[in-house]
């Protein structure tokens, strides 16, 4: 499932049903929370569902938090690997532009970026990119294969400092990653059936 964030749930809800996308009901849920120092805060999300009836192996959906003060913590999301932000996330399909549609419905961005290897939504906290296997298996040397079931969920986008400390890094902690076109690349097989593209902030 591919989530993405929102400032109006309920605005998406209604826009992925005039779009016929969703046929979902706006869900909404509240949960307490505890900081590090054990103080209990609120916490509360609506969440807006959206699918692409040509593609049955991949869901889709927005999520608005309402105490993102309580719920982000930057003592938290320092990770070891360098990882500053997420950059994206790539989808693969027999024909990309079969979901040019949805993809616009979904992301409410009306310009996609069209190239011989795929389209691309740019939304503020990343790209959405579908790619023919051909294009997947070339850019990050993993093949794939879609099996005409329209779009698979493949692969996340990561943005670090700089490459050689991760690959360090991982290497000391026995993970085989590999070089790629300028990125290094954590293959399925050892990251739970996802491929983990980690590129360069220079």
């Amino acid at each position: 499932m591919l989530i993405l964030n929102s400032t109006n749930a309920g605005e998406d809800a209604r826009s992925f049903k005039a779009s016929k996308i969703s046929d979902f009901e706006l869900f909404n849920f509240v949960r307490e929370g505890k900081k590090p120092d054990g103080t209990i805060v609120k916490l509360a999300f609506s969440l807006a569902f959206a699918s692409d009836v040509k593609s049955p192996r991949v869901r889709f959906g927005t999520c608005q938090h309402y105490y993102p003060e309580n719920f982000w913590n930057p003592a938290l999301q320092a990770h070891a690997n360098g990882a500053m932000a997420v950059r994206g996330a790539v989808l693969v399909a027999d024909n990309p532009t079969d979901h040019h549609i949805f993809l616009k419905a979904f992301t409410g961005i009306s310009d996609l970026h069209s190239s011989s290897i795929g389209i691309t939504a740019r939304t503020e906290n990343g790209d959405i990119e579908i790619m023919e296997e051909v294009s997947y298996r070339d850019q990050f040397g993993v093949p794939v294969e879609v099996n005409g079931e329209g779009m698979t969920l493949n692969a996340l986008r990561f943005e670090v400092a700089d490459i050689a400390p991760l690959e360090a890094s991982l290497r000391q902690g026995g993970i085989a990653a590999r070089r790629r076109v300028g990125r290094l690349i954590v293959p399925p097989d050892l990251a739970f059936g996802a491929t983990l593209i980690f590129e360069s902030a220079k």
